[in-house]
C-alpha cells in the first residue's frame, strides 16, 4: 500500500506510448517479465525514439532538403554520410536490445520466447537493408551492382516511385539472402567494408537460430 505522503509521478505520454509499443511487439503468451527490466527498458525508448526521430528526418526533413541537396554535392555527401550513421546506430540499439532481452531471460531462468525472436530477426534484416542501400548510395563502388534502378551521382536527384521502390526491394531481398548465407545474383560486396558487415550479419542470424533452437528445446523439454 502507498503511504499517505507518497506522492505518484504520472508516467510522460511518450513513454506509455513507447512502453505499449514494445509490449505488442516482444511481448508474448502473457509474458511480461523482460519489460520489468529497467536496462532493457532504456535501451527499448533509446531504439524506439531514434526510430521516430530518424522516420522524421527522412520524411518530413528530407523533402524540405530537395532543391539544396540538388545542387549542393557537399550537403548531399553530409546527408549520405548521416543516414549511415542513423542506420549503424539503430542496428547498434537493436543488438545491445536483443543481448540485454536474453541475457535477464536466461539469467532469471523464464521462457523463450518466439515471437519476440522473430521480430529481432526481422528488424535486423531490414535494418541491414537500409545500411547497405544506404553506403551504396555514399559510395557505388562498395558495391558490384551492374543492375541498378538507381545510379548515384554527386548531388541527390529526385527518383521515382518505381525505381526507389526496386532499389529498396533488392536490397532487402540481398540482405535476406545474405542472413543465410546464400547468393543474390543482383548485388554482391566489391569491397572489404561490404563483406565486414555481411560477416557481422551472418554471425547475427546464427546466434538468433540458436535462440530458436534453444527455445524449442526448452518447450519440448517442458512438455515432455
Amino acid at each position: 500500500m502507498r503511504s499517505e505522503h507518497e506522492i505518484e509521478i504520472p508516467k510522460l505520454g511518450i513513454f506509455r506510448l513507447s512502453i505499449h509499443v514494445a509490449d505488442l511487439l516482444l511481448v508474448s503468451e502473457g509474458s511480461i517479465e523482460w519489460v520489468r527490466e529497467p536496462r532493457v527498458r532504456r535501451v527499448w525508448h533509446a531504439l524506439f525514439f531514434s526510430t521516430l526521430a530518424i522516420a522524421a528526418a527522412v520524411l518530413l526533413v528530407r523533402p524540405f532538403l530537395s532543391d539544396a541537396l540538388a545542387h549542393s554535392p557537399e550537403l548531399t555527401l553530409a546527408w549520405r554520410v548521416l543516414m549511415v550513421a542513423c542506420w549503424s546506430w539503430l542496428l547498434g540499439l537493436l543488438v545491445l536490445l536483443s543481448y540485454r532481452h536474453y541475457r535477464y531471460l536466461i539469467l532469471h531462468s523464464l521462457d523463450l520466447r518466439l515471437q519476440s525472436t522473430v521480430v529481432f530477426y526481422a528488424t535486423g534484416v531490414i535494418l541491414f537493408s537500409y545500411l547497405y542501400r544506404a553506403l551504396y548510395v555514399l559510395d557505388p563502388s562498395l558495391f558490384h551492382y551492374p543492375a541498378s534502378p538507381v545510379v548515384p551521382t554527386a548531388t541527390a536527384t529526385p527518383l521515382g516511385f518505381l525505381q526507389g521502390l526496386e532499389s529498396g526491394l533488392q536490397f532487402m531481398v540481398y540482405s535476406a539472402c545474405t542472413a543465410v548465407t546464400l547468393a543474390f545474383p543482383h548485388i554482391s560486396s566489391a569491397s572489404i567494408v561490404v563483406s565486414t558487415l555481411n560477416f557481422v550479419e551472418v554471425i547475427l542470424s546464427l546466434l538468433t537460430f540458436g535462440v530458436v533452437i534453444a527455445t524449442l528445446i526448452q518447450r519440448s523439454s517442458q512438455a515432455a
